[in-house]
This record gives C-alpha cells, sequence and structure tokens, in this order.
C-alpha cells in the first residue's frame, strides 16, 4: 500500500504491522487503535488524524507529517521520527514505556524531531 491515499477513511483496530506505507495519506483518517507497529510510514501525511491507542512501536515516522494528529495513548516505543512535524498534535500519553528515552529537538520553525529509544 506504498503511497496509497486513505484520507479521510475509518480504519479504526486495523493490523497494519509492519506494512510499507511510505508516503501514503492518512490525513484526517482514524487509525484509533491500529496496530502500526514496525510499519513504515516515512514522509506519510498523517494531518490530523486520530491515532488515539495506536501502537506505533518501532515505527518509521522519518519526514511523517503529524500536524494537528492526535496521538493520546499511543505506544511509540523505539519509534523514530526525523525530520517528522508534530506541530499542534497532541501527544499526551501514557503508554510510552518508562525504560525509553526520548530523543527530541525543536527546529526554528517550530517543528519537533526525533524517536524513543531503549
Amino acid at each position: 500500500a506504498a503511497g496509497g491515499d486513505f484520507a479521510g477513511a475509518v480504519l479504526s483496530g486495523v493490523n497494519l504491522k509492519e506494512a510499507n506505507l511510505k508516503g501514503a495519506d492518512f490525513s484526517g483518517a482514524d487509525l484509533s487503535g491500529a496496530n502500526l507497529e514496525r510499519a513504515n510510514l516515512e514522509g506519510a501525511n498523517l494531518e490530523e488524524a486520530n491515532l488515539e491507542r495506536t501502537s506505533l512501536a518501532s515505527a518509521n515516522l522519518d519526514g511523517a507529517f503529524l500536524e494537528v494528529a492526535n496521538l493520546r495513548g499511543a505506544d511509540l516505543y523505539s519509534a523514530t521520527a526525523i525530520g517528522a512535524n508534530f506541530v499542534c498534535a497532541d501527544l499526551y500519553s501514557g503508554r510510552v514505556r518508562t525504560s525509553a528515552s526520548a530523543v527530541w529537538r525543536l527546529g526554528s520553525d517550530g517543528t519537533l524531531t526525533g524517536g524513543f529509544t531503549r
């Protein structure tokens, strides 16, 4: 499904574990409770997507666009997000494992980039 168009789709609870979704458009999509573990979301558009309680463990979010995305309760353990845009995204999460340490940088343009590591 690399580069697919899923804008506005209702995909809650879907299993996309290890899927290649590079460059896919999920803008405004409902991915709540989905399994995106180890998925390749490099350069994906997740603007205003609902990712509440979604597993993004070990996912590749490098260069992804997550502006205004809902990531409440999402599992971001060991995910990478180099060059990703999290402007106005809701990152409140009680599901990031405490053994993980965050490595994030705030760019001068307001872009938050980084990831979680062991």
